[in-house]
């Protein structure tokens, strides 16, 4: 939560999912990345996709660690990037937004 209230991320002018969707990931990522736990996010973002949907399966673990939260890049704000050695991972998270278990369907669509 650390994160998201040093961002302003928490205000009373921010709408309450937005607040709820950005002190979760400020919890989540903040406190596993304060800890530098580089092992538990590779193997949490091991299996994500890259931009063609195909699964990246890269778990070695490595102590170069950075983060950064809420970035601005050309207009739009993921919720934060991480990079793990050589691997570059952008996370948009959403609260309650019941996409979590989708997957890609066959034939592209």
């Amino acid at each position: 939560m650390f994160h998201a209230l040093l961002s302003g991320k928490l205000t009373e002018d921010v709408p309450a999912p937005e607040r709820f969707e950005d002190g979760l990931t400020s919890s989540v990522f903040g406190m596993l990345l304060l800890l530098g736990a580089s092992d538990i996010l590779s193997e949490w973002l091991r299996s994500s996709r890259d931009i063609k949907g195909v699964v990246q399966d890269y778990s070695r673990p490595s102590k170069n660690l950075l983060y950064w939260f809420w970035p601005r890049l050309g207009g739009v704000e993921p919720d934060i990037i991480v990079q793990i050695g050589p691997r570059i991972y952008v996370v948009e998270a959403k609260y309650r937004s019941r996409l979590h278990d989708l997957r890609p369907t066959e034939g592209g669509s």
